[in-house]
Formats: C-alpha cells, sequence, structure tokens
C-alpha cells in the first residue's frame, strides 16, 4: 500500500508501485510477442501451401 502525507505520494512508494508492474507487463509483451510471430508463421505457411503438421506444431509451441 502507498504511504501518503495528505495527498502527496511518496517517490520511493511511487517507485515500488512501479516496479511491481514492470515485470509482469514485460512478461505479457513477451507472450504476445510469441503468440503474434506463431500466427504470422501459420498463416504464412498456409496461405504458402506447406505441411499441416509444421503448422500444427507451431500451435502448439507455447
Amino acid at each position: 500500500m502507498l504511504r501518503t502525507k495528505g495527498n502527496h505520494v511518496s517517490p520511493s512508494a511511487r517507485r515500488a508501485a512501479r516496479s511491481g508492474v514492470a515485470l509482469p507487463m514485460g512478461l505479457g509483451l513477451l507472450a504476445t510477442t510469441c503468440f503474434a510471430t506463431t500466427f504470422v508463421l501459420n498463416r504464412t505457411m498456409s496461405v504458402a501451401g506447406g505441411s499441416w503438421m509444421w503448422s500444427a506444431s507451431l500451435r502448439y509451441r507455447d
């Protein structure tokens, strides 16, 4: 919980709150990047007439 003096939030409390958000946000961005990459690869292979087995293996990679 943030320590406050009246309506003011102390800088150390603000830093602590921000540092707790950075890791989950970074992991979320990494996960969405991996998902988007496999989606694009799946679509590209499908349009190019690639083997369905490669497409299926990428689908379950994550």
